[in-house]
């Protein structure tokens, strides 16, 4: 009898020591099935209306304000590049890396725009320093554009503008090969 007792004290012991460690270690993890995904998608449409209302709101906001500091950024690298353009009349590597990076910000700005990518030729005779110049403008229209209209304004000229930053960095990479 005291066997069993002490078999059943020990399992009793051991069995809340488990029980605490699970719980402890019961933290939220990202979903990584589509089922989980599916599960979190259907909480979130059980939440209340407002509820879901606040959080696609917050979202958008948070969408928009990286796409003004995306903005921001080609703004400031294109700055980069022409004021070392201006100093030593060519451009560096480290030039042409952020040539890249303001191509691929200019497409994800374009494309939070609604806009989609046309290629024009408008550019193509143009000097190195006349492209790095309207280079910058180009990125100066795009921050002005975003930091002064507000996250429902879609503008026409933000599309237009974005669509001239691809093509002059196109025409501009493809000069320094």
């Amino acid at each position: 009898m005291k066997f069993f007792l002490l078999v059943s004290c020990l399992f009793a012991i051991s069995f809340s020591a488990v029980a605490q460690n699970s719980t402890a270690s019961s933290k939220p993890r990202p979903p990584k099935t589509d089922d989980e995904e599916f599960e979190r998608i259907e909480q979130e449409t059980t939440l209340p209306p407002e509820m879901r209302i606040r959080m696609e709101l917050e979202r958008r906001n948070n969408e928009y304000r990286k796409v003004v500091e995306d903005a921001q950024k080609l703004n400031d690298l294109s700055g980069d590049i022409a004021k070392h353009f201006q100093e030593q009349k060519t451009l560096s590597s480290q030039d042409m890396k952020n040539v890249n990076a303001i191509e691929k910000l200019a497409k994800r700005i374009l494309s939070f725009a609604g806009g989609s990518e046309e290629k024009d030729d408008a550019h193509k005779n143009l000097s190195l320093e006349a492209m790095v110049n309207r280079l910058l403008e180009v990125s100066t229209k795009i921050k002005d554009s975003l930091t002064t209209e507000t996250r429902h304004v879609i503008s026409a000229t933000v599309i237009y503008n974005s669509n001239e930053a691809i093509n002059l960095t196109q025409f501009i990479r493809k000069m320094q090969k």
